[in-house]
């Protein structure tokens, strides 16, 4: 009786520590979230179911007439219409479109050579990124401050403020679309991520709250240095 009994309580404090390791552990990229889309959006090339979960290194591409919200615990994004992304669980890389985040959890952003993080990791953040055309990275700090990193240097935009930054991919894509004139594309160079025809179109809202987002009056624009 007493082995057993010595036993069951050894069981119980295994699970009991395992347990509290586990809440002690920050969040990871193996976090997954859901994606709701609208129109023809697909996850690594495959159509989208309309509640899909999304696992890190999952590509979402949403057409120029669709949209998307994502969400995870503590953050929602919103996916406007012709947009590349690739969710990685604590963060997102931005190839092409718009991204508005709502996060108290420090959701990160990246584009290109950019990272844009909330400054207080743990407080709701509200920031948007933009890919304009392909040549420009926009910022917008809505409620929070964020960080705004490239090369190994950061500035830090607070709420109400945006600044718009060269995006570094645009040489890249500038070589795309030169060698498809040239007729001699790549496979690398005509997917999902660098599609030239979809980085020119029109951006579309995910239902009523990417509409909101769009519409919604902006700050005037800052310089590049807050």
């Amino acid at each position: 009786m007493r082995v057993v009994l010595r036993r069951g309580l050894g069981v119980l404090w295994m699970a009991v520590a395992a347990a509290a390791w586990a809440q002690d552990q920050p969040a990871t990229a193996s976090q997954g979230a859901m994606l709701a889309g609208k129109g023809n959006v697909t996850v690594n090339g495959q159509m989208a179911r309309s509640a899909q979960a999304l696992f890190p290194g999952d590509l979402v591409v949403v057409p120029v007439e669709g949209g998307g919200n994502i969400t995870l615990d503590g953050t929602s994004l919103v996916v406007t219409g012709d947009t590349a992304a690739r969710y990685e669980g604590t963060g997102l890389t931005l190839e092409r479109g718009s991204i508005s985040v709502g996060t108290q959890k420090g959701f990160v952003i990246r584009t290109g050579c950019l990272t844009v993080a909330p400054t207080e990791p743990n407080q709701w953040t509200d920031f948007a990124v933009m890919d304009l055309e392909g040549a420009m990275v926009r910022v917008i700090a809505r409620k929070g401050a964020v960080n705004v990193t490239e090369a190994g240097k950061t500035d830090r935009l607070e709420a109400g403020r945006d600044v718009t930054r060269a995006s570094c991919l645009a040489e890249q894509r500038e070589r795309e679309r030169t060698r498809k004139r040239g007729g001699a594309a790549t496979a690398a160079s005509t997917g999902p991520l660098n599609s030239t025809a979809a980085i020119y179109g029109s951006a579309a809202a995910a239902g009523g709250i990417a509409i909101f987002v769009l519409t919604r009056p902006r700050p005037p624009i800052s310089p590049d240095k807050p």
